[in-house]
């Protein structure tokens, strides 16, 4: 059990620990970046303690599986999660932001 502490105390950002036990079918850049971006935010730090659930469409569950490059179900959900958590709102502050350069502005 001591070894399993040893390990956690020394977790490294995801998607920059590879190794056999990485769950990622190959090189895939979105979902390392946004959960290290989760991680360093920290999301993904401290006991799992929440339990989730629900169903979905197979389509929509293969399909996004197959994007992701991701195998596991429960790591899926989680990067789904993430990139929620961690997405930025540019698009809508800069939406709400029209009309507020006065028009006497020289561009």
């Amino acid at each position: 059990m001591a070894a399993k502490r040893e390990r956690k105390a020394g977790r490294k950002a995801p998607g920059f620990a590879a190794g056999p036990q990485a769950d990622y079918l190959g090189p895939v850049p979105p979902v390392p970046s946004v959960l290290h971006h989760a991680f360093v935010a920290g999301y993904l730090q401290g006991r799992k303690s929440e339990r989730i659930g629900g169903r979905v469409s197979p389509a929509l569950l293969s399909a996004a599986m197959d994007k992701s490059g991701l195998r596991s179900q429960a790591e899926l959900l989680e990067y789904a999660l993430a990139k929620v958590a961690v997405e930025d709102d540019y698009g809508a502050t800069l939406l709400s932001m029209k009309g507020s350069v006065a028009d006497d502005v020289e561009l």
